[in-house]
């Protein structure tokens, strides 16, 4: 919610659309007590407590950026997180850019008033702010790019599975298709021991294909 201001040395005018709690607990510590020095004092104040109200939702965004990074890394089956992640480093980034059109306010502030304790501050907080959403910008692309490798890793290893199967039952499938056509003159066709035969070299060629994959090391 968007808090705008108009001042001069005797009076301050607030404007915003929503209640904001942090502009009563300031008119009631430095107003109401009358300990409020200066029209500039209150205005920085009232600026800190703009960025301070940024600090809980960069909490919050923190703990799901942890939250989906366990779901990530410690669930054995990949959750669909990709549509999470991207709506949570949106938020992150637009958040962040917000943040960034203060920096020019307080500059102004900067060069209005002078250099105060009130001021500097004010500049920790922001630097504070600042740098915990950018933390939070750069979690949530590592933790996309980690998400995408990861899946990206997890269909790998399921086509290598398929794919050895594949390997494993096409020569098996190509002998039972070949004794499976209808001549009359094929080998071994009228022995009795062409069935076992055939069982036997399908076990010999699948034995062999197995041997072959353990030395490559792909099983």
């Amino acid at each position: 919610s968007k808090v705008a201001m108009f001042f001069d040395e005797k009076r301050i005018i607030t404007i915003h659309r929503l209640p904001q709690a942090f502009l009563g607990d300031i008119k009631e510590k430095q107003i109401d007590s009358r300990i409020c020095e200066s029209s500039s004092t209150l205005v920085l104040r009232i600026i800190e407590g703009v960025l301070q109200s940024y600090l809980k939702p960069g909490e919050k965004l923190s703990d799901e950026i942890d939250h989906y990074e366990t779901q990530i890394f410690l669930q054995k089956r990949m959750p669909d997180l990709l549509e999470n992640l991207y709506y949570l480093k949106r938020k992150a980034t637009v958040t962040k850019k917000i943040i960034k059109l203060s920096e020019e306010v307080i500059i102004t502030l900067e060069k209005q008033f002078g250099t105060s304790q009130a001021l500097e501050e004010l500049w920790d907080i922001y630097t504070k702010v600042e740098t915990n959403y950018e933390q939070i910008v750069e979690d949530a692309q590592n933790l996309t790019h980690t998400y995408l490798s990861l899946s990206a890793q997890r269909t790998n290893e399921v086509m290598r599975v398929l794919t050895i199967f594949s390997v494993f039952f096409m020569p098996l499938t190509f002998i039972a298709g070949i004794y499976g056509m209808n001549f009359d003159w094929m080998p071994e066709l009228r022995v009795w021991w062409g069935y076992p035969l055939t069982l036997g070299c399908m076990l010999f060629v699948s034995i062999v294909i197995f041997f072959w994959f353990y030395r490559k090391r792909w099983i």
